[in-house]
């Protein structure tokens, strides 16, 4: 190697030396604290990297190349995550498959639940749509 390469660079700082107004901004140094670098984490694995493994699996799954143990285990996960392997999903399909006379009070309360869940997001619907006469 020669000395050039172990030099620092112009904007690199040496060993020893001072980093000066390079420094972060006071505010910025709560950024460091351990609960706020574990909320970014989660923020970024609940958006970024839940895309991201949803993407892969998708496309294990559809790779007719790839071993099929791999494409069982990334069906599965997508599945699971679509909710259709869960305890719930279970329980839902059997109350549809009830009439609703012979439902137990915890099918109703689900039932219940989902049609208000359903109306709410119909009238949020229809309080964000803006082709009336007068708009």
């Amino acid at each position: 190697m020669s000395d050039e390469s172990q030099r620092p660079g112009e904007d690199e700082i040496a060993p020893g030396e001072e980093a000066g107004d390079d420094l972060l901004p006071a505010d910025d140094l709560l950024a460091d604290e351990p609960a706020a670098v574990r909320e970014e984490l989660r923020r970024r694995l609940k958006t970024e990297g839940a895309r991201v493994a949803v993407d892969t699996m998708l496309a294990v799954c559809q790779d007719a190349k790839a071993q099929a143990s791999a494409r069982a285990t990334c069906a599965v996960g997508l599945l699971r995550a679509a909710g259709y392997l869960s305890k719930r999903a279970e329980e839902e399909d059997d109350s549809e498959s009830k009439p609703i006379d012979q439902w137990t009070t915890a099918e109703m309360g689900r039932e219940l639940a989902r049609l208000r869940a359903r109306r709410l997001k119909g009238r949020q619907a229809a309080k964000t749509k803006t082709d009336g006469v007068f708009d």
